[in-house]
């Protein structure tokens, strides 16, 4: 083998190694997303279970403390802000209101306990396509008007229709 062919061996070799870690890089971006998150259709875990889903944002007046609408005159009432998806998501386990056991929600309400996106960010967004992120957790006080509501930590709008599983932190 002549000098030349070995120097053009070296540079053969030399491009595909500079080549090599951009394609691995080029391939881990094109699928994180999906080895990071999986999609929702074997359920989501209605006990704590980080997810991030899409749908249209709207808000209903709700009869609050302190017998949630036996009584107008001494009721308070709240701003229920809820997420309706288009495509019902299945949830693992029984969940309900009122007796009735559900496997599949289409509506799920936001609660921003520790006022992470604020009264304002959910009136700017009140009518339009969402994307939320966040906690699931069982219906569990008077004030809950869904089945599952999301402990929300991200609120944005979106055109895309989304729901994926989070890993945990």
């Amino acid at each position: 083998m002549t000098a030349i062919g070995a120097n053009q061996c070296e540079l053969v070799y030399e491009v595909n190694m500079s080549c090599f870690p951009a394609a691995i890089c080029a391939i881990f971006m094109t699928y994180a997303g999906t080895a990071i998150a999986a999609p929702c259709d074997n359920g989501v875990d209605p006990n704590g279970g980080l997810i991030e889903f899409s749908g249209i944002l709207h808000q209903e007046r709700e009869w609050g403390p302190p017998n949630f609408g036996v009584n107008s005159k001494t009721d308070s009432q709240f701003t229920a802000w809820i997420v309706f998806v288009g495509r019902p998501i299945p949830v693992q386990g029984d969940v309900g209101l009122a007796g009735r056991v559900q496997h599949f929600v289409s509506e799920i309400q936001l609660e921003d306990v520790r006022s992470l996106v604020g009264k304002k960010k959910f009136q700017l967004l009140d009518g339009k396509m969402v994307v939320a992120t966040g906690e699931l957790w069982k219906a569990t006080t008077p004030g809950d008007m869904t089945p599952v509501v999301m402990e929300v930590k991200t609120l944005a709008p979106t055109d895309k229709t989304i729901c994926r599983i989070l890993p945990e932190n």
